[in-house]
């Protein structure tokens, strides 16, 4: 989890121009939008790091609703496991897969790459189509065997090396967040004394 408050301190010159409500309302829009910047590098930054498609990378990160009684709001990262063969350098080579899905290449002995009719997955059981899964024997008979994974949203996104993702991250939240309320500000007062509105 990576979070972001505000401290209304720092903006009380607002407090002159707008009523306590309309303030707050730039505060939770200011904070909506600055999970969303840093959304967007945690989703570039992630991808560019295990090759994942941006999109599947996108639909595993979420942001917390933002509150008027608690300005503070959230990013989390999905746990799910990845199935490694979901990671586009994953082949299958004499002695084994092949895969660079932690950052660098490597072989998996024992291990092969099989198709599943339907996948493991409870929206690939419903398509009823086939899908490649990596797998390895454990032990030195044929079976039992064990679906692979590689690294999960959550592992890149809290817990990469040197923390340079969740560095990033806060880096671009820490630089928008005044930004954003300062957007927000000017356009609500804009609409004020343009039309003459109650926003």
């Amino acid at each position: 989890m990576i979070e972001i408050s505000v401290d209304t301190s720092m903006f009380d010159s607002v407090a002159d121009m707008i009523t306590g409500q309309q303030a707050a309302r730039i505060y939770v829009l200011a904070i909506v939008d600055t999970l969303e910047n840093g959304k967007t590098v945690a989703v570039r930054e992630i991808s560019k790091r295990t090759g994942l498609d941006r999109a599947f990378v996108k639909e595993r990160i979420k942001r917390s609703t933002v509150r008027y009684g608690d300005l503070r709001g959230q990013l989390f990262a999905s746990r799910r496991g990845i199935s490694l063969t979901r990671f586009p350098s994953t082949t299958q080579n004499a002695t084994g897969v092949y895969t660079r899905a932690w950052g660098r290449p490597q072989t998996l002995q024992s291990a092969f790459i099989a198709g599943v009719k339907g996948g493991t997955g409870p929206m690939e059981r419903r398509t009823g189509a086939t899908f490649n899964q990596a797998f390895r024997r454990v032990g030195a008979e044929r079976l039992p065997i064990r679906k692979l994974y590689g690294p999960n949203i959550f592992g890149t996104f809290l817990t990469d090396k040197n923390g340079k993702v969740r560095a990033l991250i806060l880096k671009r939240m820490k630089d928008q967040l005044p930004q954003n309320i300062t957007r927000r500000l000017r356009s609500i007062l804009a609409r004020k004394y343009k039309y003459g509105m109650r926003v």
